[in-house]
């Protein structure tokens, strides 16, 4: 009875592993990116314990500049690892949200900006609605 048992769990085996390697490096990916998304949320949220003063806008420039290669390294390992357009449709609304509320962040504490303000955002129709994160103008 064992070896009975032991030849229909080896038959199935090779399909199980086939159907699980994608999946694991799927989730190795997503690991990967969530811990990114968190060094970003923890440098960003490290702006919390600045003075604005013109004494510490090198220092704010600084953060903002780890929050965002860190959030643009996020859309690039999310991007290498898409197994369908529901995986496209996360990154593009990511894109829109996070990176740019850092740049407007990053513009409105210091009065400079990094030159890529645009290069994430995609043009929205109209009739769009707005992005859920909003930086008061």
């Amino acid at each position: 009875m064992a070896s009975a048992e032991a030849a229909s769990t080896t038959k199935w085996w090779p399909y199980t592993l086939w159907r699980g390697i994608p999946l694991l490096s799927l989730f190795l990916n997503r690991l990967e990116c969530t811990i990114l998304y968190l060094e970003a949320m923890k440098a960003g949220s490290s702006l919390q314990n600045v003075d604005v003063s013109d004494a510490n806008r090198e220092h704010i420039v600084e953060l903002c500049d780890r929050a965002d290669a860190l959030l643009i390294e996020y859309a690039k390992t999310h991007a290498s690892h898409m197994p369908d357009r529901g995986s496209e449709g996360t990154l593009v609304s990511f894109l829109n949200t996070v990176p740019v509320f850092v740049h407007r962040l990053k513009q409105r504490l210091t009065g400079t900006t990094s030159g890529t303000e645009g290069e994430h955002a995609v043009e929205l129709p109209k009739d769009a609605p707005p992005s859920p994160i909003h930086v008061g103008t």
